[in-house]
């Protein structure tokens, strides 16, 4: 399929983006093929995507999260979907029924990432190849998800409140690069602990983590080293549509800008994922993994979470709805104003 979408401003992912408008941009087959002004590109054969005059930017990468639970936690700190593991992932494998329907929860939680603006994810394998499979699957464009990369290792705290909220991890083999998963350990540190069954000894441990995290990415940034970003989605308190929270967390306690945290999310992260060379930018030639915001993300943050369409390798989702925790999201929200 070939697209053209136009009537919005572009921003391309880099470090020095700002909205440009008066271009369309020609999706051909998956990939961007053509960047135009409107009044000299050619339109035949193309699809034409009216973006409203939205905000046209690279796909979310989310470089850690947990497709083998949803983050969902109730009040007292009664978690709803923990993950399987030892014999009970045993019996859930054997049984054609039970692992049908473990395999469908994981295919509806890539799917809310990708619609919440994620088209590439780094998560790790769960039961028999689940993951694996479905990663073939969205490959092969059998399922709605995002692109899928399986990590060894995961560069989240896994839902505990007392691990490290900043992985140093290798950037393709190179230089270190650093990942943050800020809003994995945030719950633990900030929320009430009549939410999160925490002590008060146990919350004041897990800020004092929290805040270290925080000096730690300053030293980073100091030294200009790659700061890449996670939402730690399927960690307690962290639904799969939680990738804003990290950015927006980045923002407010760590001094970056709305720019850096957007390339942090975009571009960065493609290199540290070394993935730089298909996606992280719009740039012709590169894959065609693209949101549009209704409002500019460079001006609130809080724009990802109101998106017009998104396009994953060229597949164009138009209705960006997905399953909420209103419960949860009661919790985050005065953290994100």
């Amino acid at each position: 399929m070939k697209y053209a979408l136009t009537n919005g401003a572009i921003l391309d992912g880099t470090i020095s983006m700002r909205p440009v408008r008066g271009k369309t941009v020609i999706v051909n087959d998956g990939i961007i093929e053509e960047i135009e002004d409107c009044d000299r590109v050619k339109l035949n054969g193309c699809k034409i995507i009216d973006m409203r005059n939205g905000y046209l930017m690279p796909g979310l990468i989310n470089l850690c999260a947990h497709l083998s639970t949803n983050g969902y936690v109730g009040t007292r700190s009664k978690t709803l979907s923990k993950k399987l593991s030892g014999e009970s992932l045993k019996k859930v494998a054997a049984n054609p029924v039970l692992s049908f329907m473990e395999q469908t929860k994981i295919a509806c939680r890539a799917k809310t990432e990708l619609l919440s603006g994620v088209t590439t994810l780094v998560t790790e394998n769960y039961g028999p190849g689940w993951v694996i499979d479905l990663r073939d699957k969205t490959d092969a464009g059998k399922k709605a998800g995002p692109r899928i990369l399986i990590s060894a290792s995961s560069a989240c705290t896994d839902g505990q409140p007392f691990g490290s909220a900043v992985t140093e991890v290798k950037n393709a083999g190179k230089k270190s690069a650093y990942v943050t998963t800020l809003a994995s350990l945030f719950p633990y540190s900030h929320f009430r602990t009549d939410k999160t069954g925490l002590s008060e000894e146990d919350r004041e441990k897990s800020e004092t983590i929290f805040n270290n995290s925080l000096r730690q990415i300053a030293t980073c940034f100091a030294n200009k080293s790659l700061i890449g970003l996670g939402s730690g989605g399927g960690d307690d308190f962290v639904p799969h549509y939680s990738i804003k929270n990290e950015l927006i967390l980045l923002h407010k306690f760590c001094g970056f800008s709305n720019l850096q945290a957007l390339n942090a999310a975009t571009e960065v992260n493609a290199k540290i994922a070394g993935i730089d060379d298909i996606t992280g930018r719009i740039a012709v030639g590169l894959e065609a993994d693209l949101i549009v915001c209704a409002k500019n993300p460079l001006e609130d943050l809080n724009a990802l979470s109101d998106l017009v369409l998104v396009m994953e390798r060229g597949k164009l989702f138009r209705k960006c709805k997905y399953y909420t925790f209103p419960e949860v999201d009661l919790l985050w929200q005065p953290h994100l104003m």
